[in-house]
């Protein structure tokens, strides 16, 4: 099984045409690897708008949201393992299970993971998970205030963690921004599209 997630554009009315390009093409590559005979045209995606599952609570841990979650199916029972955030905006990650798989089956009333280290000490966000063999791995961000760094931790029952720190390189502005400039000019996917402000994150301009 393959799941593909979709973006909407900025008018939030139909997927962009590049994303579907794009989509198309790893399906195109997907199936020629999978050496499977499958006609590109027979290929069918629909997708359902299921509305709000997840609302933040009066827990002082998920009292200012509830967001970004990871998800992963295992029969009719779907864990989601989401960021949760408190005042401050002071982020842990939170856990439900639904059966159905769109009805609330269970919700712990205490964080899942907490910050425990001086790197995750403003929070830990953005949650993904996969299972291999009879491991989850579940990656995060941490985030002290000022870096945000990826992060792995495993488990066997979802309740239990292995912490496994940072798995990213810890590289400073100056060492990124030179790797950026390797080729005298910073191309501009490297830049970020501050939308709020309508403008490229560039030249100094923050």
């Amino acid at each position: 099984m393959v799941v593909f997630f979709f973006r909407k554009n900025k008018n939030n009315t139909t997927l962009d045409k590049s994303y579907i390009t794009n989509l198309f093409s790893m399906i195109s590559i997907f199936i020629k690897k999978s050496n499977n005979n499958i006609n590109l045209k027979s290929v069918m995606i629909t997708v359902h708008k299921e509305g709000i599952i997840l609302q933040k609570t009066a827990l002082h841990f998920e009292n200012e949201g509830v967001l970004n979650p990871a998800a992963i199916r295992e029969g009719e029972i779907v864990h989601l393992l989401y960021r949760a955030v408190s005042t401050g905006n002071y982020s842990s990650i939170g856990y439900c299970c639904l059966d159905g798989p769109m009805k609330i089956q269970h919700r712990n009333d205490a964080p899942l993971l907490v910050p425990q280290f001086d790197y995750e000490s403003h929070g830990m966000e953005d949650p993904r998970i996969v299972k291999i063999e009879d491991t989850y791995y579940l990656t995060f961000t941490a985030f002290d205030g000022v870096n945000a760094l990826g992060c792995l931790a495993t488990s066997t029952d979802l309740v239990h963690f292995e912490r496994k720190g940072i798995i990213v390189p810890k590289i400073s502005y100056e060492e990124f921004n030179a790797l950026a400039e390797i080729n005298d000019t910073i191309h501009e996917k490297y830049f970020r599209f501050n939308e709020h402000r309508g403008i490229l994150e560039k030249d100094g301009i923050k």
